[in-house]
């Protein structure tokens, strides 16, 4: 079975994968420019409907 048909079958979209990628990476530290740069969004209003980070997010950089 290829990937593609597998995606479909199991429900999982484009969006949902964009989605996953875009949290990971924040989640891993790239920054925003970069991100932005790999996934292909277009204002920052955009990404941050997908970083989702919180204050605890914020607490764990600052050390």
């Amino acid at each position: 079975m290829r990937c593609s048909e597998w995606l479909r079958r199991s429900g999982v979209t484009r969006k949902y994968m964009r989605y996953e990628a875009t949290h990971r990476l924040l989640e891993q530290g790239f920054t925003i420019m970069k991100v932005t740069s790999i996934t292909g969004h277009n204002t920052l209003a955009m990404l941050k409907r997908y970083a989702h980070l919180g204050p605890h997010d914020l607490a764990e950089k600052l050390g």
